[in-house]
């Protein structure tokens, strides 16, 4: 009797996950399309800008832009099926660019992590004391600033040391030109500038920036 009730669970799963298997393959009609933000500690992001755009090849017109809520959910109201291209943002954190995101079931809830600057910069300091200065640099690319905010200053300055570390010297006084430029009240320039300028005067013929 044991083996019989056993073989049935069995069979049952089998065709709750063929279901699901098959339900991955698309849906015919409109459908709302669910999408969470959560950080790197699982806590929920709001005000988080996404934009949904079908591929051009199919509808070029079509895009939709909304923002998540304090419990960090946004809803796609009456969206097809089929391929988009997802992006979003929020100053301080990371952001979100998908070449392609596939639609296609209706019932999901679709997640995705972002990380907060504070989190970035400690990775970036990580990378920094391992000699990991191109790895630092494509994290740091990755954060979401807005022009003329502390944290732009703050990252200008992560990517200045960057730069100047892997000695290319041009990419450095780029950013700190951008430092001097922003004139923010709240980031001692000269102290960090001056830092960053005497790390490139000690080093050796530039190599070329790529």
């Amino acid at each position: 009797m044991n083996n019989t009730k056993g073989f049935f669970i069995v069979i049952i799963f089998i065709a709750v996950a063929f279901a699901a298997c098959k339900s991955t393959k698309g849906f015919e009609g409109n459908a709302n399309l669910t999408i969470l933000i959560i950080d790197e500690n699982d806590r929920a992001v709001d005000d988080f800008e996404i934009s949904l755009c079908q591929n051009k090849k199919v509808i070029p017109d079509f895009e939709s832009c909304v923002s998540t809520n304090k419990n960090g959910l946004c809803v796609f109201y009456n969206i097809a099926g089929g391929e988009y291209v997802l992006k979003g943002q929020k100053n301080g954190y990371s952001k979100i660019a998908f070449g392609q995101f596939d639609f296609n079931n209706r019932s999901d809830l679709y997640c995705y992590r972002v990380y907060s600057a504070d989190f970035i910069l400690d990775q970036t300091e990580q990378l920094y004391k391992k000699g990991e200065y191109q790895k630092a640099l494509e994290l740091l690319e990755k954060l979401c600033t807005q022009e003329g905010t502390l944290l732009q200053n703050t990252v200008s300055f992560y990517k200045a040391y960057g730069y100047a570390c892997l000695n290319q010297k041009e990419k450095a006084g780029l950013e700190l030109q951008n430092i001097t430029e922003q004139q923010n009240p709240a980031f001692n320039t000269t102290k960090y500038c001056g830092a960053i300028e005497q790390i490139i005067e000690q080093l050796p013929n530039a190599q070329p920036d790529v």
